[in-house]
């Protein structure tokens, strides 16, 4: 089976969760046996070269992504209509480059296109004309729309609040058109899929389901610090930057008065800055900005976090905690997707209150969170590996294969 994968960012190194899913879609495939050829936005300077890690999956080509200025991506987007957040997305010449290989592999035609994300959506007709016999598949990774959908009723800044209101219908109609003009789509959740089915009623949609890595049979140490709690995420988005200033100004505060030594680390990257700026040595608050060990960053925590009032798709970083055997405490949008149980798998809570209360209980009881965190482990290991992942994606493209019309095959 022939492979195009193509995405509006090179998913190397995987320091965020659109990278990290993309990464290992692709090293998924090719561990399966199945021909790979990758295009990608090439989006930092690094990248050209950082596309070496990519070879050992498949035949690799970068697009360079030339920057945009937000004045011009949005002159662009009122000329055309359409959402800012989509025009940002938009790739001059990645269009061209997906076009030229699949003329250059006509006579073994690719069976598959694989785009991550709506934000390469708009490749769909320039493929369907070039490969005609091809079956495209759009992987999502949330619901766009839905994630502004909530920070219109979430952020206190008015222009967020503005901004949003005005991109909603925008990102939804793109994602509609998205959804329809695909052969499939896949998403990380039911719940996604569920809201994708009522935006596209004419969408064909399935669950893929999240990955994780996990260690299976590997003995995990408990925290060398039993009040350490962890925040790792990727925080050039928005729902990770909220979630941080609502911690800090309204939940960490609370645990400090119970537990005035718990310290809590902010972890992950931080290409802006502007969380190391958070850093409070007083308020018992570290901010490491990228680490290199995502494992060896949430085993040293006792707990980890997950306090998100809005967003959508899957949090990665729950899956690597309960991989990693560490108890979570999160928010309904925080978990949401993961079809895990609260009391059993994570704690749940949606107030600053009810989660300073979380927190510093599993802080102050290791028993406690340390036999959530085996229930946590153990279900992640038995329903999200990578390798199950890459297999029900191979399953999804054997069945478009086959539901090809005979004028097709």
């Amino acid at each position: 089976m022939k492979i195009l994968a193509t995405a509006p960012f090179l998913p190397w190194p995987p320091i965020d969760g659109g990278r990290i899913v993309a990464y290992h879609h692709v090293r998924g495939l090719a561990g399966r046996g199945l021909d790979v050829t990758m295009i990608y936005a090439a989006r930092r300077a690094e990248d050209t070269g950082n596309a070496a890690h990519l070879e050992p999956f498949g035949t690799v080509r970068v697009v360079p992504a030339r920057a945009r200025s937000a004045v011009g991506a949005a002159a662009a987007a009122l000329a055309r209509g359409g959402s800012l957040r989509v025009e940002r997305h938009r790739v001059p010449g990645l269009q061209e480059a997906v076009v030229a290989t699949l003329e250059e592999e006509s006579g073994a035609p690719f069976d598959v296109v694989l785009l991550d994300s709506m934000f390469t959506a708009y490749l769909v007709p320039a493929v369907r004309a070039a490969a005609p016999r091809a079956r495209i598949v759009l992987f999502e990774h949330n619901v766009e729309s839905q994630v502004f959908r909530r920070l219109v009723t979430t952020t206190r800044s008015p222009g967020w609040r503005l901004l949003s209101a005005w991109e909603t219908p925008r990102v939804e109609a793109a994602e509609r058109r998205a959804a329809e003009a695909v052969d499939r789509v896949l998403t990380l959740s039911r719940e996604d899929a569920d809201t994708l089915r009522a935006l596209a009623p004419a969408a064909n949609v399935s669950v893929l389901g999240p990955g994780v890595a996990t260690s299976a049979g590997e003995a995990i140490a408990p925290p060398p610090e039993p009040r350490r709690a962890l925040f790792l995420g990727s925080y050039h988005w928005p729902p990770n930057r909220d979630a941080v200033r609502w911690l800090l100004r309204e939940i960490w505060p609370r645990v400090r008065r119970r537990l005035p030594d718990a310290r809590l680390v902010l972890a992950g990257n931080d290409p802006s800055g502007e969380m190391r700026a958070l850093a409070d040595p007083a308020a018992g608050v570290e901010a490491r900005g990228f680490v290199e060990d995502v494992a060896a960053t949430t085993r040293e925590a006792a707990v980890c976090l997950a306090p998100l009032r809005f967003g959508g798709g899957i949090r990665l970083k729950v899956l690597e905690a309960l991989a990693n055997e560490r108890p979570v405490v999160g928010t309904t949008p925080g978990l949401e997707g993961l079809e895990l149980t609260p009391g059993e798998h994570v704690t749940l809570a949606d107030d600053a209150e009810g989660l300073a209360g979380a927190m510093a209980e599993l802080l102050q009881d290791p028993e406690r969170a340390a036999r959530q965190a085996r229930a946590g482990r153990a279900h992640v290991e038995e329903t999200c590996s990578w390798d199950a992942v890459a297999r029900r994606m191979e399953a999804t493209f054997l069945e478009l294969i086959e539901e090809r019309r005979p004028d097709e095959r």
